[in-house]
């Protein structure tokens, strides 16, 4: 894959932004190989921790494949989760050209 993985974490970035949760030291992770990784953690500020909201997708080709996927509780029931979900297939079509979803590599 020939992509540059600051402007990929930076277009991901850019369509996170209208989240009411998203934060800009929340940790995007992009690794580009054969096949690209990404990797997106919400920091929440009451657990001071790595919370369970996150995603992990691997693009190859036209596939992007859901690796993970986890939205807290307490978000839940709010169309975040389908929201978040919209974003990435917008951005994995828009950023790599996918148009095959699966949950499984």
């Amino acid at each position: 894959m020939d992509y540059n993985g600051d402007d990929v974490q930076a277009h991901l970035r850019e369509r996170l932004e209208g989240f009411p949760f998203y934060d800009p030291e929340h940790h995007v992770g992009v690794t580009i190989g054969d096949s690209a990784y990404i990797g997106y953690a919400l920091t929440s500020s009451r657990q001071n921790n790595v919370s369970n909201t996150r995603f992990d997708i691997q693009v190859q080709k036209d596939e992007c494949y859901i690796l993970g996927f986890n939205l807290e509780e307490f978000y839940r029931g709010l169309r975040y989760g389908s929201d978040l979900v919209r974003v990435l297939v917008e951005f994995s079509s828009e950023e790599f050209g996918v148009n095959r979803f699966l949950t499984t590599p």
